[in-house]
């Protein structure tokens, strides 16, 4: 996935709606739209909440890869 496609991929698994990720990334509703069905095809999956699961699943597995104190160790 492309960077803009995981950073929405993150905002899916918030629970967040197309118009609400448009507001945040300051996109086209319809630009969202396009990201969602590209992610969801190159992840093989034709539901988004199955992309919000996997989301969580990859944030949980980040989270116990890396705890909060090495999270700057993680990102630089």
């Amino acid at each position: 996935l492309s960077p803009q496609e995981r950073k929405i991929l993150d905002l899916i698994a918030e629970g967040k709606t197309n118009r609400q990720i448009a507001e945040e990334l300051f996109l086209a509703e319809k630009t969202v739209k396009n990201y969602v069905s590209n992610l969801l095809s190159k992840l093989e999956m034709s539901r988004r909440s199955e992309a919000a699961a996997y989301a969580a699943r990859l944030q949980a597995d980040r989270a116990k890869k890396y705890p909060p104190e090495e999270w700057s160790k993680a990102i630089s």
